[in-house]
């Protein structure tokens, strides 16, 4: 619990950290990837990973592989709000809400109820032994 909870808040950090020296651009989904994750919770599944195009500062194209999804999250032609770091514009992301912060809410949640369920296990534990 208490590892989810700290890579929740890394997380976080990460996010805001990025976010507070980010430009932003409007890009488009060019094509979508079919990608077959290796982890074994989606294995031998197909995820659709957008490859999007957008132009940075210097008004360079860039194209960049968000994480995918199944069924896809977007179309090819769908205008998209992108964020970068000016000196790695390759390591874009898509700006909204849940592309931005759902590891962050995911592993808190987690973390907070195995983090809650070891404190009730080891306050029932103790209260045993005392009887």
């Amino acid at each position: 619990g208490l590892f989810l909870l700290y890579d929740s808040y890394s997380s976080y950090v990460s996010t805001r950290t990025f976010l507070s020296s980010a430009a932003e651009s409007e890009g488009q989904v060019m094509r979508l990837n079919e990608a077959t994750p290796t982890n074994s919770e989606r294995a031998g599944t197909i995820v659709y990973e957008p490859v999007i195009r957008f132009q940075d500062q210097s008004a360079m194209d860039v194209e960049f592989v968000a994480p995918g999804s199944n069924p896809a999250s977007y179309d090819v032609g769908d205008s998209v709000d992108v964020v970068y770091q000016p000196g790695d514009p390759q390591n874009a992301r898509i700006n909204s809400f849940w592309s931005l912060w759902i590891g962050s809410i995911v592993s808190g949640i987690f973390g907070g109820m195995f983090f809650c369920a070891s404190v009730l296990l080891i306050y029932s534990s103790i209260s045993m032994l005392r009887a």
